[in-house]
């Protein structure tokens, strides 16, 4: 009886949203057409490193590619030096 009554509630509010809109007064500056261009530029850079992450690890698990382990172990010896 519960989620009837979400149901409708939230069916009401969508319907008095679609069929009654209120006119908004926006207004754009220039600066917003740049913040907008940082944001997908960043985005395509960021999604770039992820999908190379996610590349190499898949490569590493299908072994075709080495985790390289002895680099690991040579730089803490060269540090101890």
């Amino acid at each position: 009886m519960k989620n009837i009554f979400t149901l409708a509630l939230l069916g009401s509010a969508l319907w008095l949203i679609l069929f009654f809109p209120k006119p908004s007064m926006a207004y754009i500056d220039p600066g917003s057409g740049f913040i907008l261009l940082q944001v997908l530029i960043a985005s395509a850079i960021g999604g770039f490193f992820a999908f190379k992450r996610f590349w190499i690890k898949l490569l590493q698990r299908i072994h075709i590619l080495k985790a390289d382990e002895t680099s690991d172990e040579e730089e803490n010896t060269s540090e101890n030096k």
